[in-house]
Order: C-alpha cells, then sequence, then structure tokens
C-alpha cells in the first residue's frame, strides 16, 4: 500500500487535466486564445504528472484529457 500524504492522487490529476481541457474549449469558444493556450497546457502538464503517479501508485494510467487537443490560432500573430 502507498500512502502519498498531502499529494494529489493520479485521479485527481487526471480530474484537474480535463477540467483545465474545459476551460482551454469555453476560453477558445469566446476568442481568449491566449487563456486557451495557457489552460491547454496546464492540462498537458497535469496529464503528465497523472501518467506519473499511476505508475507509481501501481494503478493503470488514466485516459487523456477529453478531446482532441485545440487547434490555437490567434489571428493577431499573423500581423
Amino acid at each position: 500500500m502507498v500512502l502519498l500524504v498531502g499529494c494529489a492522487s493520479s485521479g485527481q490529476l487526471s480530474e484537474r487535466a480535463n477540467a483545465h481541457m474545459t476551460d482551454a474549449r469555453q476560453a477558445a469558444a469566446v476568442g481568449n486564445y491566449q487563456v486557451a493556450r495557457a489552460e491547454q497546457r496546464q492540462a498537458e502538464h497535469d496529464y503528465q504528472r497523472a501518467v506519473a503517479r499511476a505508475r507509481d501508485e501501481g494503478v493503470p494510467e488514466p485516459a487523456p484529457p477529453a478531446g482532441a487537443p485545440l487547434p490555437i490560432f490567434d489571428p493577431q500573430m499573423q500581423r
């Protein structure tokens, strides 16, 4: 048995990753591409931490955040 005091479990980190992807989609839907990209990066980071933690816990790896990565395009960047 592994006891991790003060650390998020792989399941908790996976939930955070999914929440960040949801926030990224919402930000992209209203055209806030900088926030969307930051949220997507945080989702990717939390997911990688969840995978590493799952290996430490000896449990199956969690599924990646729901849906495909967002195609972040900022028209302001093209100028």
